[in-house]
């Protein structure tokens, strides 16, 4: 007769070979791994046994997944999908400057509750309606849509706010 830590093992197993093919690899959120069909519970075991890296509060990773330069944008962006990458953290997303920015500005329509994220640091900047849909442009990073300003917005952006 099987234990209950070998049965439990077992049905890990099982969860993760039948569900990872529906799993894309990158910053998944516990609300798509909840309707791809894993219960919280087995969110949990399978974070225990090794099988999903939790990256922060409600963000998971598969742990061979790979990991980008803008692994924090994916992570920002997949908490907060409302916000657009701007400034200098998409001047550095564009390629067009050399300094890496040591907080990550993300742009929200006026009257959005700020996150309460704590890493990495955020600087926030509140656009108009019509502002805020502007000139912004959406790339894939690690199976997470990020909103980002085009270039023909960012560089005379970058300039304004120096």
């Amino acid at each position: 007769m099987e234990s209950t830590a070998e049965i439990e093992s077992t049905k890990i197993e099982f969860c993760v070979t039948t569900k990872r093919s529906a799993l894309p690899p990158g910053v998944l959120r516990a609300y798509a791994l909840v309707k791809s069909g894993l219960s919280r519970q087995s969110i949990k075991d399978l974070t225990a046994a090794g099988k999903l890296l939790r990256l922060g509060r409600g963000l998971y990773s598969l742990p061979d997944s790979p990991v980008t330069e803008n692994h924090d944008l994916a992570q920002i962006v997949a908490r907060v999908p409302q916000g657009v990458v701007c400034l200098t953290s998409a001047l550095q997303f564009h390629g067009l400057t050399t300094v890496s920015p040591w907080r990550i500005h993300l742009m929200l329509p006026r009257g959005a509750r700020p996150p309460q994220i704590e890493h990495p640091p955020l600087t926030l900047t509140y656009a108009s309606e019509g502002s805020y849909h502007e000139g912004i442009e959406e790339f894939m990073v690690e199976g997470v849509s990020v909103k980002v300003t085009s270039v023909a917005t960012t560089k005379p952006d970058g300039v304004f706010h120096k």
